[in-house]
C-alpha cells in the first residue's frame, strides 16, 4: 500500500513539475544573466524545457518502478 502512495505521489511530482516548467517557459523574459554575460530567451527557454524534460521523465520513470514492484510484491503475497 505505502508504494502506491509511494507511486501517486511520484507522479503529482511529475504533474507539478511539468506545470512549473510550462509556466516557466511562457514567462521567460531572456533578462536572466549567467556570470557577466546575459542569456538571450532562446537560451533561457531551451535550458527550462531541457530540464523540465528530465526532471519529469525521472518522476515517470521512477513511478513507473515503484507500481510494478508494488504489485509484483502483492503478487507474490498473494500465492
Amino acid at each position: 500500500m505505502i508504494l502506491m502512495k509511494t507511486s501517486t505521489g511520484l507522479l503529482l511530482a511529475a504533474i507539478f513539475c511539468l506545470v512549473s516548467g510550462l509556466i516557466s517557459y511562457a514567462t521567460a523574459t531572456g533578462q536572466a544573466v549567467i556570470g557577466p554575460h546575459p542569456v538571450s530567451l532562446e537560451a533561457q527557454r531551451v535550458a527550462i524545457a531541457d530540464s523540465t524534460f528530465w526532471w519529469v521523465g525521472s518522476f515517470l520513470v521512477a513511478a513507473i518502478v515503484v507500481r510494478v514492484v508494488a504489485r509484483k510484491r502483492k503478487a507474490k503475497a498473494a500465492t
